[in-house]
């Protein structure tokens, strides 16, 4: 190619040698360097005057008779005048095309840069975003810094514009850390394992980072009012789990999942039936650190085991769990895509479990009381390491619809539609077990008795007060309680003796009159 270049640009040295200088050449090679060929005005292609161009016919061999009175210079005047013109038409033809070339390069720059940093790229590129995750180099992207660095806050209020909390805006840093700041249990505000990344101070900026990229990468966080994903995306924690950094790896393996979807809806039916994410080895991210793993490993359920299990990192590292860890595993998959999810249940079935009755209020039936801490002995059942002490309880996982709704999904999933018969069979303004024939006479137990002292309740972020039709109920705190309802651990105490329900800030959204039976 630059042979060829060489050879056109002297072919037309030849003809333009007595009209171009040296520099009016250079040009020309510079032009077709940039371009692949010469100036079309050069090239005879086109014409700088108005009528069309004309050939000349070449002179015949007539040699004309010397001037010898003319003085040489006047020779040389038309000479030159004639070359200027010539070598105006290429140079300005080379100055208006290359002045293009310029500003075409400058527009796409321009248009490269207009794009605020801090504004996520479209379409999300999601996978560079995690280019070198799972290493010490590992940095946040580029529009991530770019709003972490401008973010500042002052007693837990941030600089953030009110444009920004917009129901359809996405999720930035600076809304996320108010909204973490304000909502966050106490305890948490002390201390939290590291980050991730070389850019973060801890795994309070992970957890905000990677929900962005969520966000940012699916197609329906659009559809989605803010609120919703500030109190059911954002948070890294519900009941009093320890607290460890699931977000970041989550995203890495289990967005690929999900690559499509439309809805929210649509989204957690790619996870579920079958249970995807159970397969822990199976979903990788390009640019891990370790070969592919040629063995699976399923984590599987088994009844009673919370606690020790209750977090996601506990259920992979046994490699099993009950209802709460697998409703906390379930709803920390959902978050890490960008899915509304939420831990639902209920400290006491209103039901007689393996021989004890729970049914009732506490006033009425002291078997009640002793229900929301950790249940009697079994009267008619042994479990595998022979103690027969048993919960009547039950966790699920209710996530948010598009249409304003929530739905639950049972655990384990056994169907990708919501609202399945493995809780209950639900009919709409009877709630739980209602039938045209029996009405709500034939319901003995689960979610359909739920009652007084029997409450069923969905774990949540957002404030006492906040609106009831959105949240599905009332928000309530769980410090006026009588017991708590972390069954599991009723006496679970801080090194300083506060207790954990009444000090966590945990706040519940009572979700009873959704699933009571009513006729």
């Amino acid at each position: 190619m630059a042979l060829q270049i060489d050879q056109n640009v002297e072919l037309h040295e030849e003809d333009d040698a007595d009209y171009l200088s040296e520099e009016e050449l250079s040009n020309l090679r510079l032009f077709q360097n940039m371009f692949g060929t010469l100036p079309a005005v050069r090239l005879g292609l086109v014409s700088t005057e108005s009528t069309p161009r004309t050939t000349v016919a070449p002179v015949e061999s007539k040699k004309p008779v010397p001037n010898t009175t003319a003085h040489p210079s006047n020779t040389k005047t038309k000479r030159t005048t004639a070359a200027t013109a010539s070598s105006n038409v290429a140079t300005t033809t080379l100055a208006v095309l290359t002045l293009v070339l310029l500003v075409s390069s400058s527009t796409a720059a321009t248009s490269s840069s207009s794009s605020s940093p801090s504004s996520p790229p479209t379409p999300p590129a999601w996978k560079t975003w995690l280019e070198g995750f799972g290493h010490d180099i590992y940095r946040y992207p580029q529009w991530i810094m770019d709003q972490k660095n401008n973010c500042t806050c002052v007693h837990e209020q941030c600089n953030v514009a009110t444009s920004a909390l917009a129901p359809d805006a996405p999720l930035t840093f600076c809304v996320a850390k108010q909204f973490l700041l304000l909502h966050m249990p106490e305890h948490d505000k002390t201390f939290m394992p590291p980050s991730v990344s070389i850019d973060g101070g801890s795994m309070f900026d992970d957890n905000i980072a990677f929900a962005m990229m969520a966000d940012a990468s699916n197609t329906w966080s659009q559809d989605i009012p803010l609120p919703i994903r500030l109190s059911y995306v954002l948070p890294y924690a519900t009941y009093q789990e320890s607290r460890q950094n699931w977000r970041p790896l989550f995203f890495a393996k289990f967005f690929q999942l999900v690559q499509g979807a439309t809805s929210a809806e649509e989204a957690f039916e790619m996870l579920v039936a079958p249970n995807l994410f159970l397969n822990w080895t199976a979903h990788v991210w390009d640019s891990r650190p370790t070969t592919p793993h040629e063995t699976d490993y399923n984590i599987q359920w088994s009844s009673s085991t919370s606690p020790p299990i209750i977090d996601p990192f506990s259920f992979v590292a046994y490699g099993y769990s009950s209802c709460t860890g697998w409703a906390t595993m379930l709803t920390y998959v959902a978050r890490s895509v960008g899915i509304p999810a939420r831990q639902s249940g209920t400290p006491c079935w209103n039901s007689v479990f393996e021989g004890v009755d729970y049914r009732g209020t506490a006033s009425a039936n002291s078997n009640v009381t002793q229900c929301w801490h950790a249940g009697l002995h079994s009267k008619t059942n042994v479990n595998k390491g022979g103690i027969n002490s048993y919960l009547n309880n039950h966790n699920w996982c209710e996530i948010w619809q598009n249409d304003g709704a929530w739905a639950w999904h049972n655990d384990p999933p056994t169907s990708k539609s919501p609202n399945s018969a493995s809780l209950c069979n639900y009919v709409k303004g009877h709630g739980c077990g209602w039938t045209a024939k029996d009405g709500c006479s034939k319901v003995t137990g689960g979610p359909g008795a739920a009652m007084e002292d029997h409450e069923i309740f969905s774990v949540t972020w957002s404030d006492v007060g906040s609106d009831a039709a959105v949240e599905g109920g009332e928000v309530v705190d769980a410090a006026t309680f009588k017991w708590s309802p972390l069954v599991w651990a009723p006496g679970h105490v801080a090194p300083n003796g506060d207790v954990m329900f009444q000090n966590g800030g945990l706040r519940m959204v009572n979700r009873t009159e959704h699933y009571r039976c009513k006729e």
